[in-house]
């Protein structure tokens, strides 16, 4: 029998109803062994509960045929770059992959003005006039997943890791895919514990990628005080992926129009940081540092919201677009011609990365264990289950027009038990009554 919680939430009497008749049948055969069969937590989208058999179906149930596909093959690496990106929340990393895109898609800033990329819900407060009137820009873009808040001031924008993919020419001419992959910030002001969490979900989530080509530490120039929560990202990093990821670390400093596009006073702070590490080898040089400005890409959005702008605000814009789309493609050379060669994070044999292993075991590992209870249960029901649940339930049908009526007073001529989950975190409890069976 397949099902999954949902289906037993809305379709309760089916369910039911078909497990009578399977426990009814098996009273007949007592050879027929009866599996439940979870698809809660299942890649395969379940429409209905269904039953499937090993051997021929009999003609008093119906059985829809389940499709199935083939098992996929293990993933091969692609020659696709692979880029994840880390930084503080509210460092700007899905306004900077935003701008990113349009910076390697056009090579002006008048062309990206008609039809701007947008890939990720953009929303910020600018003003507009000489009375600093504020007002609300906002574009949803071509995200159709709920990836970010914007709601809660303080938490990280982005929710959880999500890959943005488009494709580039590569030095020959070539389509060549360029995914970037966004992730929860580091910082977050709902504690320490939280970033804990992030971090996890990143370290899983680049744990199942074919390969990464590079690690972009996104910051703000002018930060004399670096969150401390980064020192246990790049030892955690550096656990996971082995040694050979300080090669592939590059560091990216946004918003450096204000610090004539140089790390500013952050450079400082960032050293320290780095000579603090077990493995003081991670270089921060200007081959592997790039300083880019987002501002031109809030201009592109501000005018997709009909905001207009004076000519000597455009000519800064403009420049702002021709600096930040020249370290675009620095950077895009650097990871192609110094990273062409990504780390596969499968292949570690770290702790890190046994730690992961058992933690992606334990859900399946649980969700197998309770299965077996479901089926053990299943299994020891007797034959008299069936019909016993059978009378109870067809007394109730003739007595009682509506579902409504039959809560107040339901009739329970022989004792019930069985075990049903009540809540979200799938609680089990033993259900019982009596009845008027004495």
């Amino acid at each position: 029998m397949c099902s999954n919680n949902d289906l037993y939430k809305t379709n309760q009497s089916k369910w039911h109803t078909l497990c009578d008749q399977l426990l009814e049948e098996r009273d007949e055969n007592s050879q027929l062994q009866l599996i439940y069969v979870d698809f809660s937590y299942c890649s395969y989208k379940l429409n209905d509960i269904i039953i499937l058999r090993t051997t021929e179906k009999k003609n008093n149930v119906n059985v829809p045929q389940l499709q199935t596909t083939s098992p996929r093959e293990p993933p091969k690496s692609d020659k696709s770059i692979n880029i994840l990106l880390l930084g503080e929340s509210g460092v700007g990393k899905s306004t900077f992959i935003n701008a990113f895109v349009n910076y390697l898609k056009f090579d002006k800033l008048k062309q990206a003005e008609k039809n701007p990329v947008v890939l990720i819900p953009v929303s910020f407060i600018m003003t507009i006039d000489d009375n600093f009137t504020e007002r609300l820009v906002k574009f949803e873009g071509d995200d159709t997943l709920s990836n970010e808040d914007h709601d809660n001031l303080g938490q990280s924008v982005t929710q959880h890791c999500k890959s943005y993919v488009f494709t580039l020419k590569d030095d020959k001419n070539r389509d060549q895919k360029l995914r970037i992959i966004d992730t929860p910030g580091i910082g977050d002001t709902r504690g320490s514990s939280q970033d804990d969490v992030n971090l996890q979900h990143i370290l899983s989530y680049i744990n199942n990628l074919t390969h990464l080509n590079a690690i972009c530490i996104l910051l703000k120039p002018n930060n004399a005080r670096l969150n401390i929560f980064f020192r246990s990202c790049f030892i955690q990093l550096i656990d996971l992926l082995g040694e050979n990821t300080r090669d592939k670390i590059i560091f990216c400093f946004t918003n450096s129009r204000s610090t004539f596009y140089t790390p500013g006073n952050t450079a400082p702070a960032l050293k320290t940081l780095l000579e603090s590490l077990p493995m003081k080898k991670i270089p921060f040089t200007k081959e592997n540092t790039f300083c880019f400005d987002s501002e031109s890409f809030r201009y592109l959005v501000a005018r997709l919201n009909k905001i207009d702008f004076k000519n000597i605000e455009e000519e800064e814009y403009n420049d702002s677009w021709e600096k930040s789309s020249s370290e675009s493609n620095r950077l895009l050379k650097h990871i192609r011609t110094k990273m062409p060669v990504g780390i596969v994070p499968n292949e570690s044999h770290s702790m890190k990365h046994a730690q992961l292993q058992i933690n992606l075991m334990i859900r399946p590992m649980l969700e197998a264990m309770r299965n077996i209870l479901r089926n053990l249960i299943l299994c020891d029901a007797g034959s008299s289950v069936g019909k016993s649940t059978f009378i109870n339930a067809f007394v109730n049908y003739l007595k009682f027009d509506e579902l409504k009526q039959a809560e107040k007073n339901p009739i329970v001529l022989i004792p019930v038990s069985f075990i049903m989950t009540i809540d979200d975190n799938f609680t089990e409890r033993l259900v019982k009554f009596e009845g008027d069976d004495t």
